[in-house]
């Protein structure tokens, strides 16, 4: 609707007001995911930041669909320092359903392409994955394979092959 993040926050606080006792009215973690989706559709990464920032000064904590989000719109921003912090604070949350390894996988990648390689965040990243058991997706592989073989570790390019072969078969 063209509305910025002051006309979103009055908004919220007019619909409380008028409804204080109806707890389906109130904003919650996901009335700020559906914010932050809709600046991430607008490929809007600041703005997306601006809607966290409202849930916060509502008292609306991040969730686990927050840090994913966030994770996303980050690499996508080139932010690869702000998206470890989503990263590291998603580590601390509930994930079901596996919701949260498209965005790991699209991390890795952004790690690997990278001008400066991360090489001990890329394995302790890909460790936390060996450690739950999970397949990393084609693309993955193929930019840790490419990052192995320019620095001439072969042995870790099997091992990565071969674990995630066992994970296939």
């Amino acid at each position: 609707m063209g509305k910025g993040v002051e006309d979103v926050e009055h908004m919220m606080k007019v619909m409380v007001q008028r409804n204080p006792d109806d707890e389906f009215i109130r904003p919650d973690s996901a009335t700020i995911n559906g914010l932050v989706e809709l600046a991430m559709s607008l490929n809007d990464p600041y703005l997306a930041e601006r809607y966290i920032a409202l849930g916060l000064k509502s008292g609306i904590l991040p969730n686990a669909s927050t840090f994913i989000l966030q994770m996303n719109y980050r690499v996508d921003a080139g932010d690869l320092t702000g998206a470890n912090v989503a990263y590291q604070a998603l580590q601390s949350e509930e994930v079901q359903n596996d919701e949260d390894l498209p965005a790991i996988n699209k991390y890795i990648r952004a790690l690997c392409s990278a001008k400066s390689v991360n090489y001990d965040l890329i394995t302790s990243i890909t460790s936390d994955l060996d450690e739950r058991h999970k397949r990393m997706e084609a693309e993955t592989v193929s930019a840790l394979t490419t990052m192995y073989l320019y620095r001439e570790e072969i042995d870790e390019m099997v091992d990565l092959l071969k674990s995630e072969e066992r994970r296939v078969g």
